[in-house]
């Protein structure tokens, strides 16, 4: 979900009316939207609607709110500055990178290969030492 989440857009979920559900999507941050119910799940219990904006300087307010860790610095909503320690290149594909673009999406927009898309992100993943992806995005996010 959380790549869904990352993209940036405006999420809007209907799940099956049980507690885990529910749970779940405003563990994520969702909010349930008031008296927007259906019974389109055939259990004759009313399913809730829930809706999450991460559109634009959104998601460093909702990236704010659902890390919860008090020690590390407050996430601009700028995004990728250009002080960090990347070449040109990598920026470009940063960009992409926290926008939740694919390897295959961030290749075909800039014109490169997919290969080569990859070289910059294992380049990134080595210079801010971080394991994944969503972390290298968590730390691109709170360049200034």
């Amino acid at each position: 979900m959380f790549e869904y989440i990352l993209a940036g857009d405006l999420l809007i979920s209907s799940p099956p009316p049980h507690d885990y559900y529910d749970l779940s999507h405003t563990g994520y941050g969702f909010e349930a939207v008031p008296g927007l119910k259906h019974y389109g799940y055939g259990d004759n219990k009313p399913a809730s609607t829930f809706v999450l904006d991460t559109r634009r300087d959104r998601l460093a307010d909702y990236l704010n709110r659902i890390i919860p860790d008090a020690g590390r610095p407050h996430i601009p909503a700028g995004g990728v500055g250009a002080s960090s320690p990347l070449t040109p290149r990598e920026r470009e594909v940063a960009e992409r990178l926290v926008n939740g673009e694919t390897n295959a999406e961030i290749a075909a927009s800039l014109f490169i290969s997919e290969a080569a898309v990859k070289k910059h992100v294992n380049a990134m993943l080595h210079k801010y030492g971080v394991k994944n992806r969503t972390q290298l995005a968590k730390c691109l996010i709170g360049l200034s």
